[in-house]
C-alpha cells in the first residue's frame, strides 16, 4: 500500500510538472499556436498604469477576441504598442473608437489614473483579448519560470523523478530472460513477424552500396527537374497503394491530383526500403527511371521521423488551402496519408498578420500546416541526400553507381 501511494504521489507530481514545463515551453516559444489552442492568454503587469485595479507583478488572464465582436467601452483590453520601435503589450480601457485621416478605426485607450488617451495609435488588430481576470503576485512566478535558470531547475526536476522511477522499479532481468525462454519453448508454433531482408527484395548481397536498377545505358547520374521529357524506354505505371508508402512526393504542372497526363515526376519510398522513382510525361504513361534500395541505416531515419511526427501527420488534412487552386501542384505521402497542396511556401506568420492581416486570418491554420510539411520533407530530403539522391520541391537528382 505505501508502494502504490509513493507512486501514486510521484507520478501526480511528474505529470504536474510536465504540464507545468510544456505550458512554460509553449508560453515562451509557441505562443500564438497555445492561445488559438485553449482560446486564452495570459500577461504580466509591468508598470503601476493600471493600479488599484490591476497590481503591478499580478498574471491577467485575457480571452481571445473574435474577429465580429463588438467591445464595449470602459473593457479593459490588451493590446500590441509599437513604444520606440518596440513591440510590447500593454492592458489598459477602451474608451471609444473613432475613424482616424488613414480612414481605419483607431481604438482609443486609458490608463487607470490617466487623464488622456494614450498617445500610441491602436487598431482592430492590434487588440490581443479581453480583461477576465487578474491573480496578484502571480506573474513574478511566471516571469521566474520562464526564466532559463527555472527551465533547467524543472528539467533536472523530471530527470531526477525519471530515475527514481526507473531505480524503484526494477525487476530481476535474468529471471524475466528465463520465463521468455521457457515461453518461446512451450510456444513452438508462435510466428514472429520481420521485414523482408535486403537480399531477398532485390537478390543482391546487402551492404553499404545500393543497388539500383535504371533505363539508362550510360550516364550514371540522372536529374530530373519537374519538365524533364526522357527519351528512354517508356513502361506502363505500376499503380502503388499509399497505405504502404513511408514517404511519397509528386510534383505536377497542374491542378490535377495524381494522374497521368501531366507532367512531373513521383518518388515513392516503401515500407520494405525500396525507392522508386517515375518521371511524367506530358501524354499517357510514365517512364521508369530507377529503383534504389536504401541502406537500412537510413530507411530506420526516415521510419523514425515519421514515428516523431506521427501527431503532425494525423493532424494534416487532405488538402491544404492557401488560395489558390492551380499552378505547381506537390503531392505528399506520409506514413500512407496523402496530402495535397499547390504553390506550397515556408511562411512567416507574423509578417503576414502585419502585411496581409485579412489573408493571415483566413489562412493561418493552412500556413502552418504548410510549414509542418515542407519540415517533415526537409528531415527526409536530409536523409535522401546522404544515399546520393538529391530531392527539391521542384526536381531531383539521383547518383549512384550502376548495377553491374
Amino acid at each position: 500500500m505505501k508502494k502504490f501511494i509513493r507512486f501514486t504521489g510521484n507520478f501526480i507530481f511528474g505529470l504536474f510538472a510536465l504540464a507545468l514545463l510544456a505550458y512554460i515551453v509553449s508560453m515562451r516559444f509557441l505562443p500564438e499556436r497555445l492561445k488559438d489552442i485553449v482560446g486564452y492568454q495570459t500577461f504580466v503587469i509591468l508598470t503601476d498604469s493600471m493600479e488599484p485595479t490591476i497590481p503591478v507583478g499580478s498574471l491577467v488572464v485575457s480571452k481571445n477576441v473574435e474577429e465580429n465582436q463588438e467591445i464595449a467601452p470602459d473593457t479593459i483590453i490588451s493590446f500590441h504598442v509599437d513604444r520606440l520601435g518596440d513591440d510590447v503589450i500593454f492592458t489598459h480601457y477602451f474608451k471609444k473608437k473613432e475613424v482616424d485621416e488613414s480612414g481605419k478605426e483607431r481604438y482609443y485607450t486609458q490608463a487607470e489614473n490617466a487623464d488622456r488617451y494614450d498617445d500610441y495609435k491602436t487598431y482592430r488588430e492590434d487588440i490581443l483579448g479581453t480583461y477576465m481576470f487578474h491573480i496578484p503576485y502571480a506573474g513574478k512566478v511566471v516571469q521566474f519560470l520562464q526564466s532559463p535558470f527555472a527551465l533547467l531547475e524543472l528539467g533536472i526536476i523530471l530527470i531526477i523523478l525519471l530515475i527514481h522511477h526507473l531505480l524503484w522499479n526494477k525487476f530481476d532481468r535474468e529471471e524475466k530472460a528465463q520465463m521468455e525462454l521457457q515461453m518461446a519453448e512451450n510456444a513452438n508454433d508462435l510466428v514472429l513477424e520481420a521485414p523482408v531482408s535486403v537480399m531477398e527484395q532485390t537478390n543482391e548481397i546487402p551492404g553499404d552500396e545500393r543497388p539500383v536498377q535504371t533505363t539508362e545505358a550510360e550516364d550514371a547520374a540522372f536529374k530530373v527537374p519537374m519538365e524533364a521529357d526522357t527519351e528512354t524506354e517508356e513502361v506502363p505505371e505500376i499503380p502503388y497503394s499509399a497505405k504502404d508508402v513511408l514517404f511519397g512526393y509528386r510534383t505536377a504542372a497542374s491542378s490535377g491530383a495524381f494522374e497521368n497526363s501531366s507532367a512531373g515526376f513521383t518518388l515513392t519510398v516503401g515500407r520494405n526500403g525500396i525507392l522508386r522513382l517515375e518521371v511524367h510525361k506530358k501524354k499517357k504513361g510514365s517512364t521508369k527511371i530507377a529503383v534504389v534500395t536504401l541502406r537500412k541505416k537510413s530507411i530506420n531515419k526516415i521510419k523514425r521521423i515519421m514515428k516523431d511526427s506521427v501527431l503532425v501527420i494525423q493532424n494534416l488534412p487532405e488538402t491544404l488551402a492557401n488560395g489558390y487552386s492551380v499552378g505547381t501542384g506537390s503531392f505528399f505521402i506520409f506514413r500512407g496519408k496523402e496530402v495535397a497542396a499547390w504553390n506550397i511556401k515556408r511562411n512567416n506568420l507574423k509578417k503576414t498578420k502585419l502585411k496581409d492581416y485579412e489573408y493571415y486570418k483566413k489562412y493561418k491554420k493552412d500556413m502552418q500546416y504548410e510549414n509542418d510539411v515542407l519540415d517533415i520533407f526537409k528531415k527526409v530530403k536530409n536523409v535522401l541526400k546522404e544515399e546520393g539522391i538529391k530531392l527539391n520541391l521542384d526536381s531531383v537528382e539521383i547518383k549512384a553507381e550502376k548495377q553491374s
